[in-house]
């Protein structure tokens, strides 16, 4: 039988797990938005998403142009292989949304926490396009928790994660 503890983190897991396949299916399905064909065309076919030598507007996220262009030059050009490094980064949102969560010691609180990022729909629909909107929120939770982890530890390496995924 499972404990409280091992069942709250089942129960966790069992979510994040869905919200997972919730991306991934979201990210085959959909067709291809606006934003994400101009991107194609004017960063990720071209290569060119580099500051000066890329087409200037504010449509250019250059992380996800970049990965999105090494997708696209080793796996071709489907809606899904373009929207695979915001797929791959939608885990590492939910994990640490989790990780978060459990800095909370009050369980109600804990939960609400943990449903308030997991269960923000708009946040996690951004892991299923070729946009860098939710690669940057990824990121920023994950500086964020390594930020904290280092104020309560002083550990050196959790400032370097820390500045790392900043």
């Amino acid at each position: 039988m499972l404990g409280k503890k091992n069942l709250e983190t089942a129960l966790a897991l069992g979510l994040i797990l869905a919200l997972i396949v919730y991306i991934v299916v979201r990210a085959i399905v959909i067709p291809i938005t606006y934003d994400e064909a101009a991107t194609f065309f004017h960063y990720i076919h071209l290569g060119k998403f580099w500051p000066g030598e890329a087409h200037w507007d504010a449509n250019n996220h250059i992380l996800n142009s970049m990965l999105s262009w090494f997708c696209y030059k080793a796996f071709g050009n489907t809606e899904f292989v373009l929207r695979l490094p915001n797929v791959v980064f939608g885990p590492l949102y939910l994990f640490i949304a989790y990780k978060f969560s459990l800095l909370v010691f009050d369980k109600k609180l804990r939960w609400a926490l943990f449903l308030a990022l997991a269960g923000c729909h708009f946040v996690i629909e951004f892991f299923s396009v070729s946009r860098g909107y939710g690669m940057s929120i990824a990121l920023l939770i994950t500086s964020l928790y390594f930020g904290y982890r280092w104020m309560k530890s002083s550990a050196a390496w959790h400032i370097i994660l820390c500045i790392l995924f900043l």
